[in-house]
């Protein structure tokens, strides 16, 4: 809310490692509270188009996550395995990932298996 996506346009904040279900409601939350409570003359958007602009995540195996992909946004999610984590669903990571996104399109799925990450870190490849 202090414009600090504003100011560094092209960064990109990502947090990762956690379940990401939370995100649609906290994405609510603060554009409600943004146009309730806060001085919007700092930010020229709504703070979900800022979470969509600057912010990417990872999710793993968060089934509330892809029920709410919609509202986060699909290029804002990128599937990770967790691979070598304790917790990581590796090696049954693929059975994990076809359950997780059985709902998605294929253009969805794409996007958060390959396109988004490629983008993310400027990867040399095609995507």
């Amino acid at each position: 809310m202090g414009g600090t996506c504003e100011r560094f346009g092209d960064t990109r904040f990502v947090p990762t490692e956690f379940e990401t279900g939370w995100i649609a409601h906290f994405l609510a939350r603060m554009d409600r509270r943004q146009f309730r409570h806060e001085d919007r003359s700092r930010i020229r958007m709504r703070f979900s188009d800022y979470w969509r602009w600057s912010f990417r995540t990872t999710f793993e195996d968060d089934d509330i996550e892809i029920r709410t992909r919609d509202e986060i946004g699909v290029d804002s999610l990128t599937w990770a395995s967790g691979y070598p984590h304790g917790d990581s669903d590796w090696p049954d990571s693929r059975s994990t990932a076809d359950r997780i996104m059985a709902d998605c399109s294929p253009e969805e799925r794409h996007a958060m298996t390959v396109r988004n990450v490629v983008a993310l870190y400027c990867l040399p490849i095609e995507a």
